[in-house]
């Protein structure tokens, strides 16, 4: 009975750790060139975000933004990314699934792309 307890509670400990924000020092500038200071929920992407969470003010309620709505954002002194339209080839990648067939399946996509360098400049 013990064993399930301790299980359990650590299964607690890790959903809530991984649940957990980090709101970051940071600017987004929206589609209209303003520029806005505030905290980034900063998740450290793996993969580039297609949507962050940002608060004015870091008690504030967070509003959630996308690629429709912003031109860029820089968490301050870590990343910054820039919105750009991609193309992304779909074709598999594991060689079981590879096919002979020689078609392109290319799909058109709005991202945030990580960038070298400073914001804004």
């Amino acid at each position: 009975m013990k064993s399930v307890i301790i299980v359990l509670a650590l299964l607690l400990l890790i959903i809530n750790a991984s649940g957990q924000k980090n709101f970051q020092p940071g600017m987004i500038k929206k589609n209209d060139g303003s520029i806005v200071n505030g905290w980034i929920d900063y998740r450290e992407w793996e993969r580039n975000p297609k949507k962050i969470k940002f608060n004015e003010m870091k008690d504030a309620p967070s509003v959630e933004y996308t690629t429709n709505d912003l031109l860029s954002f820089e968490i301050s002194g870590k990343e910054t990314y820039e919105k750009a339209i991609v193309s992304r080839d779909m074709r598999p990648v594991e060689v079981d699934e590879l096919t002979t067939t020689e078609n392109n399946i290319d799909i058109t996509d709005t991202v945030f792309l990580r960038e070298e360098g400073t914001f804004l400049h």
